[in-house]
């Protein structure tokens, strides 16, 4: 995990991080962020949207305690 700064994230810093780090790694990283703060989250799974009616899936979901 990258070290943290302590100045704002610009949009020129994401875009480098997303850049440089592959997505599944930038999942886990916020998996591991959320978890530390107190949510309680889920990793890949499926839901059912019932505005189009369809089963979808998703990356990760947090949830407040």
């Amino acid at each position: 995990m990258a070290k943290l700064k302590q100045d704002r994230v610009t949009d020129t810093d994401l875009v480098g991080y997303l850049a440089e780090v592959s997505s599944f790694s930038f999942e886990m990283d916020c998996l591991e962020f959320l978890s530390g703060t107190g949510f309680k989250c889920d990793r890949g799974g499926t839901y059912w949207d019932p505005v189009t009616n369809k089963p979808r899936q998703f990356d990760f979901r947090a949830q407040g305690v």
